[in-house]
């Protein structure tokens, strides 16, 4: 079975990260955020969105969560 998430958080690089690193499929999102997001997916990789999510995942607050999930953002 295939989830797909659509709104605010997947129209964001963060978000998107997350979502496809805990194993969303597929993404809905205004025409004006996909080169952002494809962006940063293509930049992060599927396992660079899994390691981000587990440690968003593993965060004491949220500010620790949104940091683990720009790390995966960051250019190498």
């Amino acid at each position: 079975m295939e989830v797909g998430a659509c709104g605010e958080m997947a129209g964001t690089p963060e978000g998107a990260v997350f979502l496809v690193g805990v194993g969303v499929g597929s993404l809905s999102m205004g025409l004006r955020a996909m080169e952002a997001v494809a962006e940063a997916l293509a930049g992060a990789g599927r396992d660079g969105c899994r390691e981000a999510a587990a440690a968003a995942l593993d965060a004491a607050t949220a500010a620790e969560a949104r940091a683990a999930l720009r790390i995966a953002l960051a250019p190498a």
